[in-house]
């Protein structure tokens, strides 16, 4: 292993690259990495093709537009907020909420009555009392 100070594991190679071993096997067999073999038969690969790679990995991501945004979201941004159609998911969040809604406000509604029901009962008590 003295003879490769200037080379790397395959796997350890992978991880500095960002990839999986195989993917830098297929491209060891496509000849895209340069990949010796040590008398054990490990593939080792030099640390210059480990650099030149990470260059030409940031490069290509420099070179390439970011997409913030799904396909379907810049779809729907292209048509504009009043000509999206709800998804099923979105039409259900809203029937659930307006139902949510309603159920709330029968509820306060029972509530009020029962409370200034029981107010004016407490209140004729007390006034009869006197």
């Amino acid at each position: 292993m003295s003879a490769f100070r200037d080379h790397v594991r395959i796997g350890r190679a992978a991880e500095m690259l960002g990839v999986t071993v195989d993917t830098l096997r297929r491209w060891a067999e496509d000849g895209r990495l340069k990949v010796v073999r040590s008398d054990g038969g490990q593939r080792l690969v030099p640390i210059d093709e480990v650099t030149r790679l990470i260059g030409a990995r940031r490069q290509a991501a420099t070179d390439r537009t970011i997409v913030a945004q799904s396909a379907r979201n810049r779809r729907l941004e292209r048509m504009g907020t009043a000509e999206r159609p709800l998804t099923p998911s979105k039409r259900l969040t809203k029937s659930v909420a307006r139902s949510r809604r309603e159920r709330a406000s029968a509820t306060w509604m029972s509530v009020s009555t029962t409370v200034t029901s029981g107010a004016a009962d407490h209140l004729s008590r007390y006034e009869s009392s006197l």
